[in-house]
C-alpha cells in the first residue's frame, strides 16, 4: 500500500521490512509503502499547516473501499 499524506512531507523513521529506527537522518517523503501483513512503518511530521489533510492509499480501489482518513490540524484556527 503506497500511503500518501496531503499538505505535508514526512520523515520515514522506520520503513516496511526493517526492524530498526532511523532517528538521525530519515528520508523525507510524501508517499511511503507500508509493505505487507506484519510490516510496520513509522513516520514523523511537523503539524505546522492548519487544515483538514487527507491520508490515503494511492491504489484507487483501496481508496474507494475506504482506506483513507482526514486528519484535522489546528481546528480552532481553521
Amino acid at each position: 500500500h503506497p500511503i500518501h499524506l496531503h499538505g505535508h512531507t514526512f520523515y520515514v523513521v522506520r520503513s516496511a521490512g526493517n526492524s530498526s529506527y532511523n532517528w538521525d537522518n530519515p528520508v523525507l517523503r510524501d508517499v511511503v509503502s507500508i509493505g505487507g501483513t506484519g510490516d510496520l512503518v513509522t513516520i514523523r511530521f511537523f503539524t505546522d499547516n492548519p487544515g483538514p489533510w487527507f491520508l490515503h492509499c494511492h491504489i484507487d480501489w483501496h481508496l474507494n473501499a475506504g482506506l483513507a482518513v482526514v486528519m484535522a490540524e489546528d481546528v480552532p484556527d481553521v
